[in-house]
């Protein structure tokens, strides 16, 4: 297991029924950041919703699109430094074939966050989430696009 992937989700307004489930199970392994926009109380009351098995390793808030990318990078490059560093057997096999590790996931609507999901090692678009057709930047940023089903408008199943 590498120690230094991490994962970063965008959420929006309301909170999908899935949510808590998902991330307790991702942040148990793996740190997670949130990254938003949104005021820090909106952040923290997040947060809260998610429940205690929920952990952030990071919460940052108010952040533009810019700000929003910058940070990005940053955990990006500080994750694949740490995972460079390793010095168990996989990690210096992996480094000894040139393979890249660690690094950041990223999921975001794909929208405003086009810029900072082409940039993490792994941009995840809920394309869904945006209102009205598939955006451009979207599809151009993003590594993978997850589309809303039609049987499931609101993207809860």
């Amino acid at each position: 297991e590498d120690p230094c992937a991490a994962w970063l989700f965008h959420l929006q307004d309301r909170l999908k029924k899935s949510s808590a489930h998902v991330l307790a199970d991702v942040s148990g392994e793996r740190p997670v950041y949130m990254l938003t926009g949104d005021s820090n109380t909106n952040a923290v009351s997040v947060s809260q919703q998610l429940g205690s098995d929920v952990r952030f390793a990071e919460i940052h808030a108010d952040l533009r699109p810019e700000e929003k990318l910058a940070k990005v990078r940053e955990l990006d490059q500080k994750l694949k430094a740490e995972a460079t560093a390793g010095t168990s057997w996989r990690a210096r096999f992996l480094r000894m074939l040139g393979v890249t590790q660690g690094g950041l996931v990223m999921v975001g609507d794909g929208v405003n966050d086009a810029p900072a999901l082409a940039a993490a090692t792994a941009g995840i678009s809920l394309a869904a989430q945006a209102d009205g057709a598939l955006s451009a930047t979207a599809v151009e940023g993003s590594d993978v696009l997850v589309l809303r089903q039609a049987r499931d408008p609101d993207g809860d199943e």
